[in-house]
């Protein structure tokens, strides 16, 4: 189940407070499984170690940087 599905099935009671344990409860789910999908932006010297490591660790990487050549 996506985010935004956990976050319209948990918000149709208008529990607002318990939307957001259920969101931080679905990331930390995800984080532990190595299902989440990391984004970083800027591939510089610390950008491009760091998601070759969380690659190497198992997450999905997405990478954003302005310059072309990265």
């Amino acid at each position: 189940m996506s985010i935004s599905e956990e976050l319209s099935r948990v918000q149709t009671g208008g529990e607002k407070a318990g939307a957001a344990e259920a969101l931080y409860q679905t990331l930390l789910r995800r984080i532990e499984d190595r299902t989440a999908t990391i984004g970083i932006l800027g591939l510089g010297y610390v950008g491009l170690p760091l998601a070759l490591a969380s690659q190497e660790a198992g997450y999905g990487v997405l990478g954003f940087d302005v310059s072309q050549r990265r």
